[in-house]
């Protein structure tokens, strides 16, 4: 989802790592699967790409 967003909106991978304040290359580690990221740092993901996240009861 956040790939897609991202692409969607037309930020390369390096912008993204720069509005979140994250080490150069995290986003594309991250999204090949090289990287997990953490819960805080999914949440900036989403902030920076206009996305929401909600959290809900099963």
């Amino acid at each position: 989802m956040v790939a897609r967003r991202r692409r969607k909106l037309g930020i390369p991978q390096a912008e993204l790592d720069r509005i979140v304040g994250c080490a150069d290359g995290y986003v594309a580690k991250c999204e090949c699967g090289t990287r997990t990221p953490s819960m805080f740092m999914f949440w900036c993901f989403a902030d920076a790409l206009g996305l929401e996240i909600v959290v809900q009861e099963k």
